[in-house]
């Protein structure tokens, strides 16, 4: 099988999504499945694109403004949106299964369309639930329009894996098949695990 997927984070970035992602990834290589992650580049002199252990990283051009607060946290998501869609359209093809995780927000309805366009499947893997996380930190209630355009990307799709009941019922109230409605907790990263002599 040929994975594809999407997340603004990867290796050697560390945010909770990025470690998860390497780890499965790596996994799905080891098994001989053809992997690709598109993520963002963490630093001037990252390459545009690498292999490691077995997974294909390809690292899109976007800013890194986050702690130039809202407006800076707006450019890294516009930028990384549009160049890892622009990405997707040249690597994707018929029959790839793409996964799109929430990292920028509202990922899912841009690469919905290309997968469509593209004849591949697509998988939202969803760690965050937005707009309403950013309705009720900043209480601006108007962003909940694009909870609309979500909903439809998340019913459209092979299947939504979530991380619990409560994410699992969000869902199903956003009219998502409860077929296509997959719970899988999240893990620890690797090389976190405890021994039995360290709580001895």
């Amino acid at each position: 099988m040929r994975f594809v997927f999407i997340n603004r984070f990867y290796w050697p970035d560390e945010p909770a999504t990025a470690q998860l992602l390497t780890d499965l990834a790596e996994a799905l290589a080891a098994r001989g499945h053809s992997v690709s992650v598109i993520a963002s580049r963490p630093g001037a002199d990252t390459p545009n694109a690498e292999q490691r252990k077995g997974v294909t990283v390809v690292r899109v051009r976007s800013t890194r403004l986050n702690r130039c607060g809202l407006l800076g946290k707006l450019a890294d998501f516009a930028t990384f949106y549009v160049g890892c869609l622009f990405c997707l359209i040249t690597r994707v093809r018929p029959g790839d299964i793409v996964v799109a995780l929430t990292d920028p927000p509202l990922l899912g309805p841009g690469v919905w369309l290309v997968a469509r366009l593209r004849r591949a499947r697509l998988i939202h893997w969803v760690q965050d639930i937005y707009p309403e996380i950013a309705v009720a930190l900043t209480g601006n209630r108007w962003l909940g329009v694009f909870a609309t355009l979500r909903d439809i990307a998340w019913r459209r799709a092979e299947a939504c894996v979530t991380l619990g009941s409560d994410m699992a019922r969000v869902l199903a109230r956003a009219r998502v098949e409860p077929r296509r409605l997959v719970v899988i907790p999240n893990w620890a990263p690797a090389g976190l695990g405890v021994q039995p002599a360290d709580i001895a």
